[in-house]
């Protein structure tokens, strides 16, 4: 992952619902074949110019327990 990979792929979002799974981390003592680029991972996403992206394209942030409240989901025979 890169700051540009990711920034890239934020702007070309389409209106709605994204999710984007990654799983950064700190320390080498992690036993996984993604060890290396998880410390990658945890510096982009912790980057001030990805925070300054996220602003300027309007992507909210959220957690799946927000979402819900945020999307009404119609129910059908109503």
């Amino acid at each position: 992952i890169s700051l540009d990979a990711l920034s890239a792929l934020l702007r070309s979002l389409r209106p709605g619902v994204t999710e984007l799974g990654c799983h950064p981390a700190s320390g080498d003592d992690l036993d996984s074949t993604y060890r290396a680029e998880r410390p990658r991972e945890l510096a982009v996403l912790c980057d001030p110019r990805l925070k300054a992206l996220i602003a300027s394209e309007g992507i909210a942030l959220c957690s799946f327990h927000d979402l819900r409240a945020r999307v009404v989901i119609p129910i059908m025979g109503r």
